[in-house]
């Protein structure tokens, strides 16, 4: 069907063929198969580009990530979340378990997790007129206005350990002390197709760790990333 994005300049009226799969293994049994017959994979979780990156060519094969938002308590201090879910859905997941998740993105609810690593992980910034008000401010009566990234770091540094699907097919689990780590953020899957990550979270109040809760991320946002889907007006670039 007619696809575009969230930049609306470019969309595709190509053919192809659409797989959603729902776990890591699924994904690697995808990639295999696309290997084998020589099939390009186009992986899309809710298209917030402007590039046109997540719009399949002709004969490509569209991989959906929404269907991998499984979480997992398994590890105190930790969730393990498929990279398919919404990073505020998942933030406010944690928030409902006395938890926190320091550095989301801003602007809106459109970024998957998977999609927030590949871009890079820059947290919500305060906008430039808050800033200056502030800084007009005496010294003595500035109140703490400074963006998410200025007092956590960036989103690599609340993240465990990253599962991707290489391009032979094999699942790989690459934690914080592997040297490959540091280039899995802003590298647009190059090494791969993040199916997981384990984000590092904070507790400010001394919740019980939920332990052993599983199950798929509450989808409560009001922005709906599915919106990216529709084609520009009036019609896009076909690429």
């Amino acid at each position: 069907m007619p696809i575009s994005d969230y930049g609306k300049l470019y969309a595709s009226w190509d053919t192809y063929s659409v797989r959603t799969p729902i776990d890591s293994a699924d994904v690697s049994r995808i990639v295999s198969e696309a290997r084998q017959h020589g099939v390009s994979i186009r992986v899309r979780g809710s298209a917030h580009t402007f590039s046109g990156a997540t719009i399949p060519r002709d004969g490509e094969i569209l991989l959906r990530t929404n269907a991998l938002d499984r979480f997992l308590f398994d590890r105190a201090g930790t969730i393990l979340v498929g990279s398919g879910a919404i990073a505020w859905d998942v933030r406010d997941l944690a928030t409902q378990h006395g938890l926190i998740m320091p550095v989301y993105n801003g602007g809106w609810a459109g970024p998957t997790i998977g999609g927030y690593t590949s871009a890079g992980g820059m947290g919500l910034r305060v906008p430039p007129a808050d800033r200056e008000r502030w800084l007009a401010l005496p010294e003595s009566q500035r109140p703490p206005l400074l963006s998410i990234s200025e007092v956590h770091g960036g989103f690599w540094e609340h993240v465990a350990s990253v599962r991707l699907v290489d391009g032979t097919g094999t699942i790989h689990d690459i934690d914080e002390d592997h040297e490959d780590f540091p280039w899995l953020f802003a590298n647009y899957g190059q090494f791969g197709i993040i199916t997981g990550v384990r984000l590092k979270l904070l507790d400010d109040v001394h919740a019980a760790y939920p332990l052993g809760l599983a199950g798929q991320v509450p989808r409560v946002q009001a922005d709906d990333p599915a919106v990216n889907d529709r084609l520009p007006d009036p019609r896009g670039d076909r690429i």
